[in-house]
């Protein structure tokens, strides 16, 4: 007020104030009380900083894939291998398929607790395992009384522990073996690796209906023939949780090359900051980067289960 009070009187006597006049102090900047956006690597650039990565990060999209293509694959067919090879009506092999989803995320909250504890490489073996003895009971069982209570244990109690040992901890991997440059970009490819997944468990599941025998236990009438239920015998159902088992093996296996590890985020920081202004060079000088990236690595350390 005092200085627009002088500008209207200095108008009003000598006309608009020169420019020795004293001016209001300037606003400070909206612009600078915001933090400097981080700027985004482009796709090019993302990709490069894999090549150093850790092998592990490479075992981790892989065990997703099996168990994503193992998990989908078997809930495709899930109601349909109760209804038609336990003859559970559709109300009640829906409500089991429920009660399998929500213990998932139930189990989750004390199973969390244990993979703080006992680190990413036990906690995937846990999933593993748990998963594996799951998908065997649930292609070998049959429809007897022992069979049926083996079953529901298997998708209540066994299968939804290991499930919820699993994407925890590959979380917790992905976050261990990355930094926090590639860390989003990582994370996008995990979800892809699991879409990938879906994508191929429908084809399969069809497949498998193909080169098996049909639906043998259906009649005329469309009801389940019982005597037939007590033995075991290979359908598309059971062939397709037979590929389950499979992938299980294969990921059991691929646990053999999880180390306890993380990776240093201030030289893997280096590296991609190198690997950023490398991939803005000359045409001439990105062949000799493209060779140094090859045999570069990150830095990796042991690590605690609890950090």
């Amino acid at each position: 007020q005092p200085f627009i009070s002088k500008y209207i009187t200095s108008s009003m006597t000598n006309g608009p104030l020169n420019n020795d006049a004293a001016a209001p102090p300037p606003l400070p900047s909206m612009m600078h009380s915001f933090a400097t956006p981080v700027q985004p690597l482009s796709r090019l650039s993302e990709l490069k900083t894999l090549c150093g990565s850790p092998r592990e990060l490479w075992v981790t999209f892989a065990i997703k894939f099996l168990d994503s293509l193992a998990n989908f694959s078997m809930h495709i067919i899930l109601v349909l291998y109760l209804t038609q090879e336990f003859a559970y009506s559709d109300v009640k092999a829906g409500a089991v398929f429920g009660a399998y989803g929500a213990l998932i995320t139930a189990y989750g909250i004390g199973t969390g607790l244990i993979i703080d504890r006992i680190g990413v490489v036990k906690s995937m073996y846990s999933g593993v395992i748990l998963s594996l003895i799951g998908r065997l009971i649930m292609l070998l069982v049959t429809a007897s009384t022992a069979g049926q209570a083996m079953l529901l244990i298997a998708l209540i109690i066994v299968l939804p522990i290991g499930n919820s040992f699993m994407f925890p901890t590959m979380m917790i991997a992905i976050r261990r073996y990355t930094v926090k440059k590639n860390r989003n970009f990582v994370y996008g490819l995990f979800y892809t690796t699991m879409i990938i997944a879906i994508f191929v468990s429908g084809p399969l599941v069809d497949l498998f209906r193909l080169l098996l025998s049909g639906d043998d236990n259906i009649l005329p009438d469309g009801s389940v023939e019982q005597a037939k239920l007590m033995y075991f015998a290979w359908t598309p159902y059971r062939g397709i949780l037979a590929l389950g088992v499979a992938s299980t093996v294969v990921e059991c296996i691929l646990c053999m090359f999880l180390r306890e590890i993380k990776v240093e985020e201030d030289e893997a920081t280096r590296t991609l900051d190198t690997i950023t202004n490398e991939s803005d060079s000359a045409s001439a000088a990105s062949t000799t980067t493209s060779t140094q990236l090859r045999t570069s690595s990150f830095v990796v350390s042991k690590t605690s289960p609890l950090q």
